[in-house]
């Protein structure tokens, strides 16, 4: 677990995003993993969110808390089960926190931890329990091309019919990124939006990344859901949202198209359905 390219342009966009990093949690301990000039040249893509000092003084400490202190937060703690690394809470998120950190949080900051728990259900309910109303999951890990790093990978499907408002979220915003630049972004339309399933493939390793804000709060045990296509009923009773259909070209025009398309792609080689589900954008003018 650790800070990164992919991981820092993530924690800058959610500061850009108005994020309360105030109260935060990290799950896990996470090492810094880029060095100060790095960490400098992606603050200045991103607007120079942070000063110059402070991320002198965050690039020399191995973990990330003054980072985050950098960020805005006031009040840090972070959870693990053990205290190998040093961290100020120790519990296994495979079984339910205490209630006295119900509604604790303004952010909690997944740098890579839920996908090494085996309770997936628990952990999911032990974060949307911690967090206060209006405080927020920022969570980065394996999307795709990461078998053996986790016990799972996560799909954009899980984020949103997770994070819904039927559990007292807003609609989260998910992208996929490579990990090893922090230029290459893409953002997933809501499958429930879209009332359709969101599917991709990648030719190298893809994280995954969800920020989602807690409106309302339930104290939840487990959260039980269904996939969104097999649950909204509304789904078989209203007519689909209409895609432009695309004009007929050659297939000579279509080779030529995809050629140029692969090789800005920066080596990722995406593919997905339905055509308008996943956008590659710039996420520092987000």
């Amino acid at each position: 677990m650790g800070i990164g390219r992919a991981e820092l342009s993530l924690l800058l966009h959610a500061k850009k995003s108005h994020i309360d990093f105030q109260d935060t949690l990290i799950l896990g301990r996470h090492e810094l993993l880029i060095g100060e000039k790095e960490t400098v040249l992606i603050n200045e893509y991103f607007g120079n969110l942070l000063d110059q000092s402070e991320i002198g003084s965050a690039a020399h400490d191995v973990y990330c808390e003054k980072l985050l202190l950098a960020l805005g937060a006031i009040n840090i703690e972070s959870l693990d089960a053990s205290d190998y690394e040093g961290a100020s809470i120790v519990h296994d998120m495979n079984t339910p926190v205490p209630k006295s950190m119900h509604q604790k949080y303004s952010c909690i900051f997944d740098g890579g931890t839920t996908e090494h728990i085996f309770n997936t259900p628990q952990v999911f309910a032990n974060i949307m329990n911690m967090l206060k109303i209006g405080g927020s999951i920022i969570s980065i890990t394996g999307g795709n091309n990461w078998p053996g790093h986790g016990l799972y990978q996560f799909s954009p499907e899980l984020y949103f019919s997770l994070f819904s408002k039927k559990s007292g979220f807003s609609e989260p915003v998910v992208h996929l990124t490579n990990p090893e630049t922090f230029l290459d972004w893409y953002k997933v339309e809501s499958t429930i939006s879209l009332r359709s399933r969101v599917e991709y493939t990648s030719a190298k390793k893809v994280m995954i990344t969800c920020i989602a804000q807690k409106q309302a709060h339930m104290d939840i045990e487990l959260p039980v859901l269904q996939q969104s296509d097999y649950s909204d009923i509304a789904w078989q009773q209203q007519p689909a949202i209409q895609q432009r259909v695309p004009e007929k070209i050659s297939w000579i025009q279509k080779l030529k198209y995809f050629r140029k398309m692969r090789n800005k792609r920066k080596g990722l080689n995406l593919r997905w359905s339905p055509d308008h589900s996943i956008r590659k954008i710039d996420l520092s003018k987000e």
